[in-house]
């Protein structure tokens, strides 16, 4: 049975943790993850998804923040000895002590193919690109971001999805393939590969601003981002002075049809509904950009 130490804090992870949990081939001894963050308007803590899972499920738990954090990590992994680490979606750097305790026994889950797309936003620059198919990898971790060797891929078609929907779709396969990712791993069966630098992609942080957009830029790169900031940050253009979140889209002709938008401080509706009634607003859309009218 492998003993396995869990670090991950996103909804991503979900599926492997899961998938993990309930093989009798593995123990999970503990998940780190990140403490429960102030939400909403009363600034309740709000646990992650995985700090929710890990509790639910009477699984040790440690909490990292800050880079003091680690030291009783550490001490944990001297003491119960897991003979793996699972990382997915922790969003904390892990300091180079805490790998050196496990060499070779980290193991990352990324959202794409590696070495293209490094860094945290590996789905949404793989849609930005125009890509029709993204991937999984698993990898040793290093030092170095995203950069450890390859132990292995899956390829997943992601042709018009947008962030959740291929989240979503790479997260379920990650989560089939784990278990036997880890027990290949560990028979030798799979051996880890460099990833070639000379190919190397990197991706940066989204920030809200990035959704702000002209509805005058260029339909297919509307469409891309449309898909790519769903659900976060979104797209929101500005006709005359009313600001527009575009929620959904296709492109037919060359040209941008929306299919579901959002004025500011309305509900989402139908390209049709908008037409219906926002006729005011629609002398500023470009003839690059339609409302699908059969919404």
């Amino acid at each position: 049975m492998i003993k396995l130490y869990i670090l991950a804090a996103d909804s991503f992870g979900l599926p492997a943790i899961d998938s993990l949990f309930h093989d009798k081939r593995f123990t999970v001894l503990r998940i780190v993850t990140r403490p429960a963050k102030p939400a909403g308007r009363g600034l309740k803590p709000e646990p992650n998804p995985v700090l929710r899972y890990a509790e639910n499920h009477k699984i040790n738990i440690s909490l990292v923040d800050q880079k003091h954090d680690w030291e009783p990590v550490g001490n944990d992994i001297c003491i119960e000895k897991p003979d793996a680490v699972l990382v997915v979606g922790l969003g904390r750097i892990i300091p180079e002590s805490i790998l050196n305790l496990l060499p070779d026994k980290f193991i990352n889950i990324h959202p794409s193919l590696l070495p293209k797309y490094r860094g945290p936003s590996p789905i949404e620059g793989a849609i930005l690109d125009g890509v029709s198919e993204s991937g999984v990898s698993f990898i040793l971790v290093n030092k170095e971001m995203d950069a450890g060797p390859i132990i292995n891929q899956i390829t997943v078609d992601i042709h018009e999805l947008d962030s959740m929907q291929s989240a979503d779709k790479l997260s379920k396969i990650a989560g089939q393939i784990c278990p036997q990712v880890i027990i290949d791993y560990f028979n030798q069966k799979l051996l880890p590969k460099p990833q070639i630098e000379a190919q190397a992609t990197y991706t940066h942080i989204i920030t809200k601003t990035d959704g702000y957009l002209d509805i005058k830029d260029d339909p297919f790169e509307l469409h891309r981002k449309i898909m790519a900031y769903n659900p976060w940050p979104g797209v929101t253009v500005t006709l005359g002075k009313t600001k527009v979140k575009l929620i959904k889209s296709k492109i037919i002709d060359d040209q941008l049809w929306i299919t579901v938008l959002q004025p500011e401080n309305k509900r989402q509706m139908s390209g049709a509904d908008f037409a219906r009634g926002y006729q005011h607003l629609l002398t500023f859309l470009p003839q690059s950009v339609k409302l699908d009218k059969e919404s």
